[in-house]
């Protein structure tokens, strides 16, 4: 186990770019993830964003509309770093710590959302490194 794709949560959520806010809280909800990310299409996959609550609330603010007017395409942010799931755990946990992020999706070498690393998922024994 020495690569991040023997650690990413394969299952982590992913919505469509326009799937609506409504459905996007109602999955948080649902799998208790903070953070959803946001793909092309679910055939293919290609990350695109990501978004989270306070992203929802601040863009609903600014625009003054209500969030279930809302879509993902509309609320989510850029993801600015990526590991492929090829990368060492420890440099992956490297990047983690130097950007100071709890999560980071994994790609493959087309830009396919294939899972995310989440820091409150790893074991006492990687989270140590």
């Amino acid at each position: 186990m020495n690569e991040v794709r023997d650690i990413m949560v394969k299952d982590a959520s992913i919505c469509t770019f326009t799937t609506s806010i409504d459905n996007i809280k109602k999955i948080m909800t649902e799998t208790g993830q903070e953070e959803i990310l946001i793909v092309d299409t679910l055939q293919e996959g290609h990350l695109l964003g990501k978004i989270n609550s306070n992203t929802i609330s601040r863009v609903s603010a600014e625009k003054s509309v209500l969030p279930s007017q809302l879509n993902a395409e509309q609320c989510m942010t850029p993801v600015e770093d990526v590991v492929g799931q090829n990368v060492s755990i420890d440099d992956c946990l490297r990047l983690m710590e130097e950007k100071h992020i709890s999560r980071i999706p994994v790609i493959d070498e087309q830009g396919h959302c294939m899972g995310i690393v989440d820091k409150n998922n790893l074991g006492v024994e990687n989270a140590s490194r």
